[in-house]
């Protein structure tokens, strides 16, 4: 299975460069996605051109307060997958996983047929489990970085993310067929 590269920055990045610049630069790189947190959907036109032309995937996000009006217009100009923020505030490790987060992917998934990305706050295997029970796909990515930051090599993290995976499958295994 070939695992999609979706890129994650914040909108000042991408505008510095030029939307279309920076899709192109990314389409180049092997990217398929594109995640940007801090672009709301009323601001996303010129990012969600350049990134159509460029063949990328604009994954924009929906968090738990978000109104249903405003999810179904976040769900129609998403592209791949449509990002659960799973948390209200910042990202970053977290003890507990919300659980409020199956409500919020039951809601999005009402609104479209795109996969649900699960994100914000995943850490460990079990949380990765919990939000694959919840959505399609699954974000850990500030457990990683601190890995790195405290020194861990590349094994270290490729041990790290087969634990996330196996959770995940095994997760999904025992959900069964739909």
């Amino acid at each position: 299975m070939r695992v999609p590269l979706i890129a994650m920055t914040y909108a000042n990045l991408v505008f510095r460069r030029g939307a279309p610049e920076f899709c192109r630069q990314l389409a180049e790189a092997g990217i398929g996605g594109l995640i940007v947190p801090d672009l709301p959907v009323d601001e996303a036109a010129e990012v969600e051109a350049a990134a159509a032309e460029a063949g990328i995937d604009l994954i924009l996000l929906v968090a738990p307060v978000t109104p249903e009006a405003r999810l179904a217009e976040i769900v129609a100009h998403s592209r791949g997958s449509v990002y659960a923020v799973s948390v209200m505030g910042t990202t970053g490790e977290r003890a507990t996983f919300a659980d409020s987060t199956a409500r919020l992917a039951a809601r999005i998934k009402a609104a479209t047929d795109l996969p649900v990305m699960i994100g914000f706050g995943v850490s460990t295997p079990e949380q990765a489990a919990a939000a694959g029970r919840a959505g399609d796909r699954v974000v850990v990515a500030s457990a990683l970085m601190r890995r790195v930051l405290d020194g861990a090599t590349p094994d270290d993290l490729r041990h790290e993310v087969a634990a996330l995976r196996a959770a995940v499958d095994l997760a999904d295994r025992e959900a069964g067929p739909m």
